[in-house]
C-alpha cells in the first residue's frame, strides 16, 4: 500500500539531521561508556572491533544507498535492491575471518573475537536498516529514515549503559544489543517499508531479480571502492593519532583531549551536511563555490605544511 501522505521539507530536514546527530553521538558515547565501565582488555578489544566493523560495514552496504536513493525513475525494483543487499551482506560475513587473519589478530582469543563479531553484527543491523532507508529516500520520506536512526541509536546507547550496569559483561551486553536491534529493524523499518513497496522473492521472478541485483552491485563498484578506501585509511590514521596523543600529552588531559577530538570528528560529517545542505537550498552555485574554496585552501595548507618539513 502506497503512503502518499505529504510531508513538509522542514520535517524531513529536521528528522534527517537529528538521525545523523544521533549516529554521531552514539559513536562517541559507545566508546566512552565501554572505556569507563569495562576492563582495559575489553576496552582495547572494543576499540579494535570499532575499526574493523567500520571497514566491514562498507562491504555490507556496498555504497548502494546513494544509487538507490537517487533511482527516482524506479529502474530497479525494491526486491532487486534487497537481493543486492543480501549478496553484499554475505560477502561481508565471508571475509570476516580472513580479514581478521590478515590483520594479525589471534583467532584463538575467543573473548576478543566474540566482542569483534558481536559489534560487526551490530553494524550489520545498520546495513540492513540502510536498505529500507534508501527506499524511504526514494519515496521522499527521509523523515521516516531519520526517525529510525534517532530511535535506534539513542536507545542503543542507553541500553548499552544499562546492560553493562546489570551484567558487568561487554560480551553479554553487545549480544542483547544486537538481538534488540534486529528486532527493531524488523518491527519498524521493515513494517514501514511495506507501506511503499514489498519484497517478492517468488521463484518466478527470482532469476530476473538476481541478475538485476548483480547489475546494481556492478554499477556501485566505483562508489564502493571510494568508500572502502576512505574507511580503510581512516582505520589506519586513527591509531596513529591516538599514538601521537599518548606520546605528547600528559595523562591528566589525555582523556579530555581524546574525547573532544572524537566528538569533533564524529560531528563534523552531520554538521558539514547541515551547513552545505542549507547553502544548497539557498543557492546551489554559492554552495559549490564555498565548498571549492575550502577544498583549495585545505590543499594549499597541506602542501605548505609538507614543504616546511
Amino acid at each position: 500500500m502506497k503512503n502518499n501522505q505529504p510531508v513538509s521539507t522542514e520535517k524531513v530536514y529536521f528528522w534527517n539531521l537529528l538521525g545523523n546527530l544521533a549516529f554521531a553521538g552514539s559513536s562517541v558515547l559507545f566508546t566512552l561508556i565501554v572505556t569507563r565501565m569495562t576492563s582495559p582488555m575489553e576496552a582495547d578489544s572494543f576499540s579494535l572491533a570499532y575499526g574493523i566493523a567500520a571497514i566491514l560495514v562498507v562491504v555490507g552496504m556496498f555504497q548502494v544507498r546513494s544509487y538507490q536513493g537517487t533511482d527516482v525513475l524506479f529502474r530497479h525494483s525494491f526486491t532487486s535492491y534487497s537481493i543486492a543487499r543480501c549478496l553484499s551482506l554475505l560477502l561481508m560475513m565471508a571475509i570476516f575471518f580472513p580479514y581478521l587473519f590478515v590483520s594479525g589478530i589471534d583467532l584463538h582469543e575467543s573473548s576478543k573475537i566474540a566482542i569483534i563479531g558481536l559489534y560487526v553484527l551490530f553494524r550489520m543491523c545498520e546495513a540492513i536498516s540502510d536498505l529500507f532507508q534508501g527506499l524511504f529516500q526514494r519515496h521522499e520520506r527521509l523523515d521516516i529514515a531519520g526517525k529510525s536512526m534517532t530511535i535506534r541509536y539513542s536507545f542503543s546507547t542507553i541500553l548499552l549503559l544499562a546492560f553493562l550496569l546489570i551484567t558487568k559483561s561487554l560480551t553479554q551486553s553487545l549480544l542483547y544489543l544486537v538481538v534488540l536491534n534486529f528486532i527493531f529493524v524488523f518491527c519498524y523499518d521493515y513494517v514501514k517499508s511495506k507501506e511503499f513497496e514489498t519484497i517478492d522473492f517468488s521463484v518466478k521472478n527470482l532469476k530476473r531479480d538476481l541478475f538485476d541485483a548483480i547489475t546494481i552491485l556492478k554499477n556501485c563498484i566505483p562508489l564502493f571502492i571510494s568508500g572502502f578506501l576512505l574507511a580503510y585509511i581512516s582505520g589506519k590514521i586513527n591509531p596513529k593519532i591516538n599514538t601521537l596523543l599518548l606520546s605528547k600529552l600528559p595523562s591528566d588531559v589525555l582523556a579530555q583531549t581524546s574525547s573532544f577530538l572524537s566528538l569533533l570528528f564524529s560531528f563534523s560529517v552531520p554538521l558539514g551536511t547541515m551547513i552545505f545542505s542549507s547553502l544548497a537550498l539557498w543557492n546551489m552555485n554559492a554552495s559549490w563555490l564555498i565548498f571549492s574554496i575550502i577544498g583549495v585552501i585545505a590543499l594549499l595548507l597541506s602542501i605548505e605544511k609538507k614543504r616546511m618539513r
